[in-house]
């Protein structure tokens, strides 16, 4: 489900759910990205998107902090 989306429209972020449970990025220039998850989680959400696009913001579970706010940027060049 997409929660954010960008100023211009060419960006949203959100959260893929169906047992999967990972937040995600999608820009119209380069498609789907998921986020991932902090070290020893198994869940992240998405809840807003930068104006921009470029910064997603969320949160991920861990076993020591079952709400631990995070920050996610673009995602990494490969």
């Amino acid at each position: 489900m997409a929660v954010g989306v960008a100023a211009d429209g060419n960006a949203v972020s959100g959260t893929l759910g169906a047992g999967i449970n990972q937040a995600f990025r999608w820009a119209l220039s380069g498609g789907m990205a998921m986020l991932g998850f902090l070290p020893g989680g198994n869940v992240s959400q998405s809840s807003d998107i930068s104006d921009d696009g470029q910064v997603v913001v969320g949160f991920s579970t861990t076993s020591s902090a079952p709400r631990e706010k995070d920050l996610y940027g673009p995602p990494a060049e490969e």
